[in-house]
């Protein structure tokens, strides 16, 4: 174990590779290398570490992809009380930008929350790396680049892992992004379909009735907007859900312990950037064609709701009232 000093922040990580060694770290920001537990940090030295450093497109501070170890926790709780833990499965298989998925997670929470603390699994890349529930408050299953409709092995004991959840951890709170939602809608009868058009960047999402009831103190309006980075889709709303969203975009349980939401509250400008080339792939634009990536970066800078949706989610998360989730 070992603790990297940021700016007053604290950020442990044990790798199954050893210690971070003072030259994988970037030199824009020299940490202090200390062979103890995490130190304590204020709320003030916690917002000043993700105003200015976490805010830059440099993240060699992070472990690369084969670096990754078994545990890798970031705590934002700057007080004696019992943290938020939560769960959050990253399901990208060997992708290049995976410390920076992570990093926006880390970025989009700790701006909204100074008493969470995150600890990253990686089941597409480490068999059986998943968490104990018992553990955490939230359990996240995010994104992926891999279809969920495939059999891979990987895949499978990913949904074991979420049947498994709910049956021996009835009202554990799990949250479905992306690939997640459409995993979890599958597991609950739901068919997933390839799209007409993708969609790439900031779009705007009509609410439903009950996604007003639920989202509206955060959003303001009847409409969601998200980061969208996605080329197939939840096709008919899973058993016992109510949609939240118009089009299958997201949905809650009826008794309220998962919510599943197809477009990224975690990914910000930055994050939504380092795919902006897959317009050339998703949409025939040619590389050269600088008029419309401009277009595509354009919609990925838009302002979005994914810190106020983080805020509902992890009051959400806070609740631990059975059975009072939203009725159709």
């Amino acid at each position: 174990m070992s603790c990297l000093c940021l700016d007053g922040v604290s950020v442990s990580h044990e790798s199954n590779h050893g210690s971070l060694a003072t030259d994988q770290l970037t030199p824009c920001i020299k940490p202090l290398i200390y062979p103890t537990k995490p130190l304590k940090c204020s709320r003030e030295s916690q917002s000043t570490f993700f105003a200015n450093n976490l805010s830059v497109p440099t993240y060699s501070t992070y472990p690369q992809r084969d670096k990754i170890g078994s545990v890798d926790s970031f705590n934002m709780n700057s007080k004696r009380d019992r943290p938020l833990n939560i769960a959050i499965l990253l399901n990208s298989y060997r992708s290049p930008f995976i410390t920076e998925i992570r990093d926006s997670y880390i970025r989009t929470i700790g701006a909204i929350s100074h008493d969470a603390s995150l600890s990253f699994f990686y089941p597409a890349e480490k068999p059986d790396d998943f968490p104990d529930p018992e553990k955490f408050d939230l359990i996240v299953i995010g994104g992926s680049n891999t279809d969920p409709r495939k059999k891979h092995q990987w895949i499978l004991r990913v949904h074991s892992f979420i049947l498994d959840v709910v049956a021996k951890h009835p009202g554990k709170k799990l949250c479905g992004i992306c690939w997640g939602h459409q995993t979890i809608s599958m597991l609950f009868g739901a068919k997933v379909v390839d799209m007409e058009v993708p969609e790439l960047g900031v779009t705007e999402a009509k609410l439903t009735p009950a996604g007003r009831r639920f989202f509206s103190r955060h959003t303001g309006s009847g409409v969601l907007l998200l980061q969208q980075h996605h080329r197939r889709a939840v096709g008919s709303p899973p058993e016992g859900f109510s949609e939240l969203v118009y089009g299958n975009q997201s949905f809650l349980s009826h008794n309220n312990a998962i919510l599943t939401l197809q477009g990224h509250p975690e990914k910000d400008a930055q994050c939504a950037m380092l795919r902006l080339r897959d317009v050339t792939r998703w949409f025939g634009v040619e590389d050269g064609n600088q008029t419309a990536l401009d277009r595509f970066k354009r919609a990925m800078e838009r302002h979005h709701h994914g810190p106020e949706v983080w805020e509902k989610v992890l009051d959400w998360a806070r609740d631990k009232r059975p059975k009072s989730g939203i009725q159709p």
